[in-house]
C-alpha cells in the first residue's frame, strides 16, 4: 500500500510504505522528482500541478476524475480540490507513429491538478509519483517573456534563435564599456545597428600621421588588412 499523510496543512509530507522504485507491470516506475537548479517560487504557479497518467489506466480516466484507489488516496492526501483534463477534446492517437516514423504525442491523459497543501512542491509531487500510476508529474511552470529588442526587423533574423540570443539577453544585454573586435571581410559602417556603436580609436585621428605609434596610419575606425588601408568597410 502507498500513502501520504499530513499532520496539518503546513506540515511536511510524510511518505509511507512504497518509497523508492516500484515496478507494477505496465504501470510506470516511481522516480523521485527534484526541481531543476535555479527554479524558484516565482517560476511556479502555487497549488497547481501537471500530471500525465499511465496509458494502462486509460479506462479509469474521465474528464474530472481517475478511478484508481491508490492515486485517489494520494490526491486526497495533498488536498486535491480539482482534477481536470488539460486537453479534453483530444483522444488517443490512432497510431503510435506518423508517416515519418515520429512518435505521435498523446495529450488525452494530461491533467491539471489544483491542491491546497502547503508542503513543498517536491514533496507533493513525489507523493503522487509514489503511486506508480503516473508517467510524470511536475509543477505548473509560469512562462516568462524573453528580453525583446526594439529592432523592427527582429522577426526576420531567424539566426537569433539559433544562437540562443534571447536567452543570453535575459542574462545580460551588454555593456558599452566592452569592446569587441570583428575579423571579417568588412563591415557596413552605415548599418543602423552599427553606425552609433562603432568604437573609434581617438588616439589616432585621421590626419595622415601614426599618432598612437602602432604601425597603422589613421586607423581611427579600424584597419583593412587585405587592402592595407584604414577603410574596413565592405
Amino acid at each position: 500500500m502507498i500513502f501520504c499523510v499530513f499532520a496539518t496543512l503546513a506540515a511536511p509530507l510524510v511518505a509511507g510504505p512504497g518509497t523508492g522504485t516500484k515496478n507494477t507491470g505496465n504501470v510506470a516506475s516511481y522516480t523521485t522528482f527534484k526541481l531543476a537548479p535555479g527554479v524558484t517560487a516565482a517560476d511556479i504557479q502555487p497549488g497547481k500541478l501537471i500530471i500525465r497518467l499511465n496509458p494502462s489506466l486509460r479506462m479509469a480516466a474521465s474528464q474530472n476524475s481517475i478511478a484508481q484507489p491508490s492515486l485517489e488516496s494520494a490526491l486526497q492526501a495533498i488536498g486535491c480540490t480539482s482534477l481536470t483534463k488539460k486537453f479534453p477534446q483530444k483522444s488517443e492517437p490512432a497510431s503510435a507513429y506518423n508517416r515519418y516514423g515520429q512518435r505521435m504525442v498523446d495529450l488525452s491523459l494530461i491533467y491539471e491538478v489544483s491542491y491546497s497543501s502547503n508542503a513543498p512542491v517536491e514533496k507533493v509531487i513525489n507523493c503522487l509519483l509514489r503511486t506508480g500510476m503516473l508517467l510524470y508529474a511536475e509543477p505548473k511552470y509560469l512562462p516568462h517573456l524573453h528580453y525583446t529588442p526594439n529592432d523592427p526587423n527582429l522577426g526576420l533574423q531567424y539566426f537569433l534563435g539559433k544562437i540562443q540570443a534571447y536567452s543570453a539577453w535575459d542574462i545580460s544585454t551588454g555593456d558599452t564599456s566592452v569592446v569587441i573586435g570583428i575579423t571579417d571581410t568588412g563591415s557596413d559602417l552605415n548599418h543602423p545597428d552599427l553606425v552609433a556603436n562603432i568604437k573609434h580609436n581617438y588616439a589616432d585621428p585621421i590626419n595622415g600621421t601614426d599618432d598612437d605609434g602602432d604601425g597603422y596610419i589613421d586607423n581611427f575606425t579600424g584597419w583593412d588588412l587585405g587592402e592595407n588601408d584604414n577603410d574596413p568597410s565592405v
